[in-house]
């Protein structure tokens, strides 16, 4: 691998890894809403499913960038 596709990779890596994290901070938020907001106790499955998805690999940012680094 020459410099210029170390760089692709690591771009690649980071735009994934900042999508990622941006999923799972918006599934926090919308579970300290549920958390704050609901006493209902069949709110926790709903809390389960949340946590769940937002743990599931989703698709990368830019489709094109990752294919191109594998």
């Amino acid at each position: 691998m020459n410099t210029q596709q170390l760089t692709r990779h690591a771009l690649a890596m980071r735009l994934q890894l900042q999508h990622d994290n941006d999923r799972l901070r918006d599934a926090l938020q919308i579970i300290a809403e549920i958390a704050a907001t609901s006493s209902d106790p069949k709110s926790m499955p709903n809390i389960g499913r949340i946590a769940r998805a937002a743990l599931v690999g989703a698709t990368p940012a830019n489709p094109t960038l990752a294919r191109e680094t594998t």
